[in-house]
């Protein structure tokens, strides 16, 4: 378990920090980009979060493709940020090649902590840490149903199963923050600020 990641959330002035610059950050980031760089500009939202807090010599973000997004404290940390509430979306390996779908599946045991950011726009979603520990425990109790891969729907990859999630978040070690997701302005469509631009004199 990485103390710094669980005393960071459990700060109530961080808490309150967190609570109001997340969800604009995230608007910002979803202004900008869309598909799969959305996921990569919200995990250096978090990243700078992190450096913010903890400190940026306590942060090291990853240099190459690899599971962790950076260290925390010199504990390798995976970051997922996902919309919606249905708790078997969350994708830990992107591929659309079954033999390494195969291969992932074969070989897979859990290597990091795990952070997922649960974005339910006006709604109520959360922020999971998930530490090693918790990821362990619920893959030593359910085995091959901790992966959730069904080949032939396209799916685009193998996704961490409903009850391996609900097993982890219910896990003591874990730590669950709940997140106020309203966004400051209505959402706009990738033209619109275009729009504007061009009837503006």
């Amino acid at each position: 378990m990485n103390n710094l990641i669980v005393q960071m959330l459990q700060s109530p002035d961080n808490l309150e920090r967190i609570r109001k610059k997340l969800p604009p950050a995230f608007e910002m980031v979803g202004q900008q980009a869309h598909g799969a760089e959305v996921g990569v500009l919200r995990e250096g939202v978090l990243i700078g979060m992190f450096m913010a807090f903890l400190g940026e010599r306590q942060v090291n973000p990853a240099t190459e493709v690899v599971e962790a997004d950076c260290a925390v404290g010199n504990i390798p940390l995976s970051i997922k940020t996902v919309t919606g509430n249905t708790l078997s979306n969350v994708r830990i390996k992107w591929t659309v090649d079954q033999e390494k779908v195969r291969e992932f599946i074969d070989t897979f045991t859990p290597t990091c902590d795990l952070l997922i950011v649960r974005i339910l726009w006006e709604a109520q979603g959360r922020i999971s840490y998930l530490p090693m520990e918790a990821q362990q425990q619920a893959y030593a109790e359910l085995g091959t149903e901790y992966l959730d891969y069904r080949p032939g729907t396209n799916t685009r990859g193998v996704n961490l199963s409903r009850a391996a999630l609900d097993s982890m978040e219910k896990n003591p070690q874990s730590t669950i923050v709940p997140m106020e997701w309203y966004r400051s302005v209505q959402p706009q469509s990738k033209y619109d600020r275009w729009v504007s631009y061009w009837r503006d004199d």
